[in-house]
Formats: structure tokens, sequence, C-alpha cells
């Protein structure tokens, strides 16, 4: 490989070239600056001639040594003009390299102190350099010394950052970092609640931009710390209390409650938290009164509760006392007057009274059933008398040899043979 050295003397510049592929040594081109040559006196004629220590270069008043390149030898570079050049005699000259020894070229031995290394150029080495962009295989091969990410690539204008999923992968043809983008996640994904954040997406410039929280698709909850839910198995699966869960299992799905009127099969289904009277038929508007006969029955079309009419009784016996009444069609009960119940029975219920006395146990030692309990004459009072069909409530006892079923029916209390005795 040569060796190229620019080296300068006052108004004389030489390059030295040396090396291996030169036979003879080293070459030598020198060049006048024509701008500093004084013009007033002019310059004497410049002849190159063979010397016994080589090709050299005279003029009438000195000849440099090339041999050694020292500058006490030399001709000094602040010649007076007297004894000046005639530029036009030598523009520039080839000094034959069998003249100039290869180790006067050497800057460190032999050149003046004004000529080292430290001021020389060497075009090889800075033309080896890769400017931005271009291919390499090796960071030393780039100016910037980076070449892509891992070391080939195109050479990059600087370092890039690498950490993280959206780090760097390379560089460009014009030196610049490439970052994945949007197309590429980051970061994890997390569930909260019913609110899903999603993975980030790089941003292009070796940052991660975080998800953006949503709901969670279809008005679920998040089944995990990363992930929603994707069927529903009760209400409690849906994120509002505004949804119910319609067909519950792997095909839940979260609905819209219904609103008044609209018909249901439970009670969770409706806006209202009622279904009918029962937890079916349509959405009543609100709650609905079902206690007693005049109770709702159901709900209307429009969510309205529906109560029984006056054509419904909503009779009420105490004792032997029945008070007769009829629905109101709004829940309650209107009352009329109240009266013994006929034939001087007792209630057979809360609304009833009985319409017929019976008598338990084996005769002649039954008990009179269904009869008020005292009588008139103050005796055994009312007794039910099954001599008769149907049988009647009876004040009345019996004197002897009257027929007789029972005991009770006697004025002496005894009944035998079916007399009173």
């Amino acid at each position: 490989m040569n060796t190229k050295r620019s080296i300068k003397w006052g108004l004389v510049t030489a390059a030295v070239t040396c090396g291996a592929m030169l036979a003879a040594g080293c070459e030598l081109l020198v060049d006048f600056d024509r701008s500093k040559i004084p013009q007033e006196g002019g310059l004497e004629d410049v002849t190159l001639g063979d010397g016994p220590e080589g090709d050299s270069m005279g003029t009438d008043s000195a000849t440099p040594e090339t041999g050694g390149g020292d500058s006490s030898t030399s001709e000094d570079s602040g010649t007076d003009s007297s004894s000046s050049m005639d530029s036009s005699s030598i523009d520039s000259s080839r000094v034959d390299s069998s003249s100039v020894d290869s180790s006067s070229a050497d800057t460190g031995s032999h050149m003046d102190s004004s000529v080292d290394s430290g001021s020389a150029t060497d075009a090889s080495d800075s033309g080896s350099l890769l400017a931005n962009g271009a291919s390499c295989t090796a960071a030393g091969q780039c100016s910037s010394d980076v070449c892509g990410t891992t070391g080939t690539g195109h050479c990059c204008s600087a370092a890039c950052t690498t950490t993280g999923t959206c780090g760097a992968t390379s560089c460009d043809t014009t030196g610049a970092c490439v970052y994945p983008t949007a197309s590429t996640s980051c970061g994890t994904a997390s569930c909260s609640g019913s609110t899903l954040t999603p993975a980030g997406t790089c941003s292009g410039t070796g940052t991660c931009t975080a998800g953006t929280g949503a709901a969670c698709a279809g008005g679920f909850i998040c089944a995990s710390g990363s992930a929603c839910k994707t069927a529903c198995a009760s209400d409690s699966d849906c994120a509002s209390s505004s949804d119910y869960c319609l067909n519950p299992g792997a095909s839940g799905t979260c609905v819209t409650k219904l609103g008044a009127g609209v018909a249901c099969t439970g009670a969770d289904q409706c806006t209202s938290g009622v279904c009918g009277t029962t937890g079916t038929g349509n959405c009543c508007s609100s709650a609905c009164t079902t206690t007693g006969t005049c109770g709702a029955t159901s709900c209307a079309t429009t969510g309205a509760c529906v109560y029984p009419t006056s054509s419904t009784s909503c009779d009420s016996c105490t004792g032997s006392t029945l008070t007769p009444g009829t629905c109101s069609g709004t829940g309650t009960c209107t009352a009329g007057t109240a009266a013994a119940c006929s034939g001087n029975l007792l209630c057979a219920n809360s609304s009833q009274c009985l319409t017929v006395c019976t008598v338990s146990g084996t005769p002649p030692a039954g008990t009179s059933v269904g009869c008020v309990a005292t009588g008139p004459d103050g005796g055994a009072g009312w007794f039910c008398d099954t001599t008769v069909s149907p049988a009647v409530c009876n004040n009345t006892t019996k004197g002897t040899g009257a027929a007789c079923a029972n005991n009770f029916e006697c004025t002496h209390g005894t009944c035998a043979g079916g007399v009173c005795n």
C-alpha cells in the first residue's frame, strides 16, 4: 500500500509518495504557489538536473538538497525576491524517484518538524469510512461507528434505542433509526371491574403508547385481571344493574331489562323487579297488593296491577256474624251490613256461615256441632236436631217419650231406644 504525504516549504509544495509499488523508492512532485511570488524582481530560471546525490532542483543562488529533507540544508522559504524564480519556467516538476531515498520520506526521522504525521492527511484511511445510510457489515466501517442495531445493515447517524419491544430494529438508507409502529403491540392488557385496557402499541419513536381502557364487550364484567367474560351465568356477570342475563350459561347474554307491560318469566327481567304477581306474566310498573280476596291477580300490558272488581265478594264472618262485602277494584273490600248467620248457625270460616249443623261422635252420646251455644230459654241452647232432614238448629228440648237420636235433644238428657226418658 502506498503512503502519501504533503510537504510545504514556503512557495514550494511537494507531494511525496512512498511504497513497495515504487521500485526506486519514493516519488516527489513539486509545485509553486504563484500567488506568493513577488512580481517586481522576477524569478531567475530554475533548472532541474541530475546531481551526484540524485535529481535536484536548482536556482542561481542555492540548490536545496532533497535527499535529507532537512530544512537546515534546504533553501530558506523566505528567499529574497531578488533571487525569485521564473514561475513560467517551472510550473510543476517531477523528480526522478531514484534521487529520493525512501528513508528521506520518513517524516518521523528526516523531515523538518514542520512536516509531521499530525499535519499530513492519509487519503486512503479517510476515504474508507462509509456515509450514513450506506450498507455495512461492521461498526468500524461507518463514519458514525454505528452499523445497524446488531452490527450489520446500514450505517446509522447515531446510536438507536434498542431496549424493549419498541426498540429500533435497524437503520434505513438515510441513517435514521427504524422503530416499530402502531402495528406492533407492547406491554400487557389489564382488566378491572368491567373495564378492559388492551396492550399498548409502539409509537414509531422507540416508546410504547399505552392502550385506552374501555368497557368490556357485551356488557360483561372482567373474568380475570387481563380478560373479560364472554358469557353470563347469572345477572351478577352483567356490568350494569339495568341488564339481566338471558339464557344463562355458555350462550348467556346481558340484555336490557324489560319495561312495564312486557311479557316476562322472572322478576329480575323487569325494570321494576315485579313480573306479574307470581313471577310470570307481564312486568308491573310497581309492586301490587296481593293480600286478601281483593288482592291483585296479575299485571296488565300497561304494567298496571289487575284487582278484582265488585263482581267478587269479600264477605267476612266472625263467630256467628256475617259481614257481606264486594271488592273495590283497587285492592280493597267495600263492606256491607253485618248480620247473624241464618238458622242460628255458626261461621264456617272467616268469610262464610255454616249452612247445616252436624253431630260428632256416636249417638246417643254424640255432640252437637254448628249451632249457637246458648238458647233463648237459657237452657241447653241450640242443638243440632238430626231427626229431620236436613238437620236444623233447634232450641227446644224434647220431653219424655219424644223421639230422639242423642241425649242432648232430651229435656232430661237421656235418649234410650230412640225416645227421651
